[in-house]
C-alpha cells in the first residue's frame, strides 16, 4: 500500500484547484447539521464522509457530535 493512501480507499493529493477551494472554505463553515443535511440521501461513503468531518471537529471537545 502505497504511502498516499487510506484504507478508505481514498487517495491523498495536493488541491489548488481555486473552485475546490471555495467548496472546501463552504464546507468548513458549515454547522454540523447543515453537513449532515448536505450528506443526506448521497451515496454511504459521502454520509460517512460527513460524519469523518463532523468528529474531527470534536476532537477534544466534552460535547460530542451527535448523530443523526
Amino acid at each position: 500500500m502505497s504511502s498516499n493512501r487510506l484504507r478508505s480507499g481514498f487517495k491523498l493529493i495536493d488541491v489548488d484547484d481555486p473552485g475546490i477551494l471555495e467548496s472546501l472554505a463552504r464546507i468548513d463553515v458549515m454547522s454540523d447539521e447543515q453537513i449532515r443535511e448536505l450528506a443526506h440521501g448521497e451515496p454511504q461513503i459521502m454520509v460517512d464522509a460527513a460524519e469523518h468531518i463532523i468528529a474531527k471537529r470534536h476532537l477534544g471537545s466534552s460535547v460530542p457530535p451527535r448523530a443523526t
